[in-house]
């Protein structure tokens, strides 16, 4: 993304919230690819996080926390700071296990549910990021006038060239070539759905949401998002049966 501003006392989730924002973004770059493709990289970049020492780093962040608190207890807020990052809250139980037990049948358990949550997790945020692009520059806005273009990311051996003609188109863009070679043309800007992909058994009739295991569903359920939309509920059919007592009392003085 090609963008010229300036935060004017404002924090850059502030900024980014304002159409001024918006308006000096001069051209976006979107890389996409089919979500099969997505969720399977996605998985595999998880799998090598492991690979090269993530949990023993997750290991290490316990202990030095626990330095820090004189305590072995991992009942923290995360909602705030680092602790927000996807990959830590989702190995609390893991971590909180005592060392000797993580190898042990139930530790191993614990370890591959974080793993499954985490990738999980990661994808929802891959998601929203997605959904972020789309509806802030893909949609018709007589706001904005952002110049588009979308990089195919499904065949990486195609990546190197769609990433000189981007930096090429750049460097017209922001006055340094006056005329380019690539041919990177900008996209229609229409109204961009997004499909989602269908994960499966377990399912919120609450939510009209399906998840493919037990992991997934429990971590949605209990979600704000989840909780949400149970309290509309519960609100409706409290206002609901509030109206029907005092219509009932209203016919039975009648």
């Amino acid at each position: 993304m090609l963008v010229s501003y300036t935060l004017a006392n404002k924090t850059m989730d502030e900024y980014i919230n304002t159409s001024m924002f918006v308006k000096h973004v001069q051209t976006l770059f979107s890389k996409v690819v089919t979500y099969d493709i997505l969720n399977k990289r996605l998985e595999e970049r998880t799998d090598e996080m492991v690979e090269r020492g993530l949990i023993n780093e997750l290991c290490q962040f316990k202990n030095e926390l626990s330095k820090i608190t004189g305590t072995d207890n991992f009942d923290l807020d995360f909602t705030k700071g680092v602790l927000q990052c996807i990959g830590l809250k989702q190995f609390q139980q893991y971590l909180e296990l005592p060392v000797d037990d993580r190898d042990t049948e139930v530790g191993r358990k614990c370890l591959e549910d974080a793993l499954i949550a985490m990738k999980y997790m990661t994808k929802k945020y891959a998601r929203r990021q997605i959904r972020w692009i789309n509806n802030r520059f893909l949609k018709p806005n007589d706001k904005q006038a952002v110049s588009v273009y979308r990089l195919d990311c499904t065949d990486l051996n195609e990546w190197q060239r769609l990433s000189d003609q981007a930096v090429d188109l750049a460097q017209v863009v922001l006055g340094r070539k006056t005329r380019g070679q690539h041919t990177l043309e900008p996209i229609d800007i229409s109204d961009q759905k997004i499909v989602l992909p269908v994960y499966g058994d377990y399912y919120c009739e609450d939510c009209s949401r399906p998840f493919s295991n037990d992991i997934q569903y429990n971590i949605h359920m209990g979600s704000k998002k989840h909780v949400k939309v149970m309290m509309k509920r519960k609100r409706k059919l409290q206002d609901t049966n509030l109206h029907n007592e005092k219509k009932l009392y209203t016919h039975s003085k009648t």
